[in-house]
């Protein structure tokens, strides 16, 4: 029985040592750790008749082939590296990681067992499970101890807290715990000193790595460097249409809308995709998405759904190639029958264009297929992947780089543009067919009638700043290496040094040989003694060296426990002379603690406070007396809602206004939303489910159907609450000066339940060219600044036309106000659109607005810098709210 566990450092190798030293039966196991450089060690392991268990964090192909079972653990490389500093106090270099990640894809596909440093953290009890019965298989029942699984994590853990007793230092051989291997490691966003900076440099460097093993989740999957080529390559079409086969979570299809693209149509067959890519790109125009798999020809097939090796689906990695298992990543476990079509065929049946611009393919091992089922077709300019063997993640493909390129010159695309990654090396290559095991890219293939001079300039800057970053990692390198380097010579200075001191206070025995005829007797040095002598000595200068260095800590242990001790009693002493005056400032204390928090503005904080009750009778009392009754038109926009929408129509009808003109615009939805609006028709004045553009045009068709003398829209998931229209209504009665009216906001969570408050402070008309907190759900205002500023929503924005909106009634000289009462409820899940889109495009069409309204577009810091008076007058106001409130409570 010979057992090796193997990984990353600090990632639970030695966790992983001690469970199964308890679960092993054997008492006479041996227990081995083995360095690099140890050579004997690995040659006991590889060559002993007796039970070993070993431990090591290097990869060697001597041990992984003497091995009988093998257990490999890794962790998050950001965590792992900022884990090492703290403990060890010392930065990894660049060689270090890259060692890691190297070894680790050498131990990956010869481990029986791969525990995840995180998964083990949650869930212990399972991984030693997972452990016994990896250890019954191998070797069967009688090898394993009988210990239940709860006793040997209890042992374990105890074996951990006796090594780590601050007043009790020790370290066995047995179990190879040393102190700080518990060592206490912050969240992330709460780690301090240097650790953030390195954290986000190994978050930088190790970008793929930390994507393929499910720590990171990036839509372009490590390919920004591709994705800003074919952006440059877009831009250079006019009005280009795209083709995205392999659409998985969108990013490709977003960079070509906003590149220009006027038609994207993309295929993508799973059905995970395919709900979030609707929610995506809902009331997009340009955007189609087919829920097909692309081959070289049309029918059915199998889809291999991609997981983790925790059975964990992937958002990468699922094919239509029967690829089989990697080390990380598991094709076997689980397929879905899909309808395929090809190209061709589409193009054929008039259901595609047969006019493509720009056709990229990432189907993780069919694209050579795809190519083939393109028939006549002849995009302009083609991006496909190719990998030649990974075995750690995509593993061996089924074609090559070299393949893809025969297929492109035979068919009129006479140049190739290279993207090609080899571990840490990253380059930009023309004509570059040919690839090493471990290359992995894409490669742009360009149609014999594409202009390449109009971008060759950009190309040729790839192609520059790829090999100068190349130039800089290995620079880097060397840094490493002459660092290492000086202090292996200081090492073995120290080594000499101490070995002249040793050789000059000893005499070497020599032995005396037999004269020979005419010789006289001589000295002779016996050469087996001196062989052992040698070899004595080595032992004893390392013997010395450990006691040297032991020694060295010691003094400065006791040197630090000192200093402690003295910090410890001067205060104690302190603290005698200021406990009255803690006692006095204690209050203060805990105002400081809470001060930061009340003053914090809570706008644009959507998730202020644990879910609790909403109870808005006691928000909104409602007015009963009204001296007329204006006609108020609500449209609602509404598209795949069918969670929500029943209780928005009823927040609406619930309100009990006379005068109510309701119309709901629905974008065509497939869920509930239709069976609702049928159930409800008879209380509304009309609904139509029709496919539109997106939320824009939905909101303008709706208001054409209505003629009310007060308007306002209310999203498919928000609320209106009691009391809102007869408030709404009595303020415009009130005051006819006034044109658009709004209140304040509520935040709810999908369940109904309240989650924070926006108190609005006065209207500021200045503050609106900077930001937009007015809260849409309680905006309303007169037909006639509607019909003087246009009377339609400009449809080409999808996030901010609200914003737009309240800009052009302001500069069409519209009068606002506002009223300090909570009129309508905003609602926070997981498929919102405000959340989902903000990041895609909601920031540019915001700074669309600032640069129409500024002439510029304003950096961070001068937005927050223009709107700070307003939120200031905000957080006066939000203050003065909840001390009334918590006043009345009591």
């Amino acid at each position: 029985m010979k057992i090796l566990i193997c990984g990353m450092p600090r990632s639970m190798t030695t966790w992983a040592f001690n469970v199964l030293r308890e679960l092993v039966s054997n008492p006479d196991l041996q227990t081995v750790w083995i360095e690099p450089t140890a050579e004997q060690a690995e040659t006991d392991f590889a060559t002993g008749e007796t039970d070993f268990l070993a431990k090591c964090h290097h990869y060697s192909g001597r041990l992984a082939a003497s091995a009988d079972l093998i257990v490999y653990s890794y962790r998050d490389i950001r965590t792992a590296a900022v884990s090492y500093h703290r403990k060890f106090h010392s930065y990894c270099t660049q060689g270090q990681l890259d060692g890691w990640v190297a070894s680790g894809r050498a131990w990956l596909p010869r481990a029986q067992i791969v525990l995840r440093y995180e998964s083990v953290e949650r869930q212990p009890l399972e991984a030693i499970c997972r452990l016994r019965r990896v250890l019954v298989h191998r070797f069967g029942e009688d090898a394993v101890a009988a210990t239940s699984d709860e006793e040997v994590l209890r042992r374990v853990n105890t074996a951990f807290e006796r090594c780590q007793k601050p007043t009790e230092i020790v370290y066995d051989n047995t179990t190879m715990i040393t102190p700080g291997h518990r060592t206490y490691q912050p969240h992330p966003t709460e780690l301090a000193g240097s650790d953030p900076g390195l954290y986000d440099r190994v978050e930088r460097e190790f970008a793929v790595w930390l994507a393929d093993y499910g720590y990171v989740h990036s839509d372009d999957h490590g390919q920004e460097l591709e994705y800003q080529i074919a952006n440059h390559l877009l831009k250079s079409l006019d009005a280009p249409v795209v083709v995205d086969v392999g659409v998985e979570r969108g990013s490709f299809t977003q960079l070509a809308c906003e590149a220009g693209a006027t038609r994207v149509v993309g295929f993508e067959p799973l059905p995970r995709h395919l709900d979030y890519l609707a929610h995506k790109y809902a009331g997009i125009y340009q955007v189609e998405i087919q829920p097909f798999a692309v081959s070289s020809q049309s029918g059915q097939a199998q889809l291999h759904v991609a997981t983790d090796l925790e059975g964990n689906e992937l958002n990468f990695h699922h094919t239509l190639s029967d690829l089989g298992d990697s080390a990380t990543v598991i094709r076997s476990g689980k397929t879905l029958e899909v309808k395929t079509v090809s190209l061709a065929d589409l193009a054929t049946q008039g259901q595609f264009p047969s006019g493509i611009d720009f056709l990229k393919i990432d189907t993780d091992g069919h694209d050579l297929s795809v190519l083939e089922g393109l028939g006549g077709l002849r995009p302009r300019i083609i991006l496909a992947e190719y990998w030649d063997s990974l075995p750690d993640t995509s593993g061996k493909n089924i074609y090559s780089l070299n393949d893809l390129t025969h297929w492109a010159r035979s068919h009129g695309y006479e140049r190739t543009i290279v993207v090609r990654r080899h571990a840490r090396i990253e380059l930009v290559e023309l004509e570059a067919p040919l690839t090493l095991p471990g290359d992995w890219g894409n490669v742009f293939f360009l149609r014999q009638d594409f202009d390449f001079e109009r971008v060759r300039p950009a190309i040729e800057n790839f192609i520059r700043t790829a090999y100068e970053n190349l130039c800089n990692y290995v620079s880097g390198l060397e840094r490493d290496c002459e660092a290492k380097e000086a202090e292996i010579q200081h090492l073995a200075a120290a080594v000499r040094q101490s070995s002249h001191a040793y050789s000059a206070n000893q005499t070497v025995d020599t032995v005396v040989s037999p004269p020979t005829d005419g010789q006289q007797q001589s000295p002779v040095p016996n050469t087996d003694l001196t062989f052992q002598l040698a070899e004595t000595t080595a032992r004893i200068q390392c013997l010395m060296a450990d006691l040297r260095a032991a020694h060295t800590a010691q003094i400065e242990k006791e040197e630090v426990i000192s200093a402690l001790a003295n910090t410890v009693m001067a205060y104690r002493l302190a603290y005698l002379a200021i406990k009255p005056l803690g006692m006095l400032l204690s209050p203060l204390k805990v105002i400081a603690r809470h001060g930061r928090a009340m003053l914090r503005p809570r706008l644009g904080n959507l998730n202020q406070y644990p879910a609790q009750a909403l109870t808005p009778t006691k928000i909104l009392p409602c007015a009963t007396q009204l001296s007329a009754m204006p006609t108020i038109s609500i449209v609602t926009p509404s598209f795949r809602q069918g969670v929500f929408i029943e209780r928005t129509l009823l927040s609406v009808f619930d309100q009990n206004y006379p005068n109510l003109e309701y119309f709901v615009q629905d974008g065509g939805s497939q869920d509930r939303t239709v069976a609702v609006l049928e159930k409800h028709a008879d209380r509304l004045s009309g609904w139509v489910s029709e496919k539109d553009s997106g939320q824009s045009q939905a909101i303008n068709r709706g208001f054409a159907k209505t003629s009310g003398e007060i308007m306002g829209w209310l999203n498919s998931d928000d609320l209106l609450l009691p009391g809102a229209l007869t408030t709404v209504a009595d303020y415009f009665n009130r005051h006819p000066e006034v044109d658009v009216l709004y209140g304040n906001r509520l935040l709810i969570d999908e369940n109904d339940m309240e989650i924070g408050r926006w108190i609005m402070p006065g209207h500021d008309n200045a503050a609106l060219s900077w930001v937009d907190y007015i809260p849409q759900e309680t905006l309303f205002w007169r037909r006639r600044i509607w019909d003087k500023v246009g009377g339609q929503i400009d449809e080409s924005f999808r996030f901010a036309m609200d914003w737009d909106l309240l800009v052009r009634f302001r500069d069409a000289g519209a009068r606002f106000a506002h009223i300090p009462r909570f009129m309508g409820a905003f609602r926070i899940h997981e498929h919102q659109k405000t959340s989902a889109n903000i990041n895609d495009f909601g920031h540019q069409e915001m700074d669309r607005i600032r640069e129409r309204l500024l002439g510029r577009i304003p950096s961070s810091k001068e937005i927050r810098n223009a709107a700070l008076p307003y939120l200031l007058k905000h957080v006066a106001i939000d203050l003065a709210y909840r001390v009334k409130a918590r006043l009345r409570t009591r």
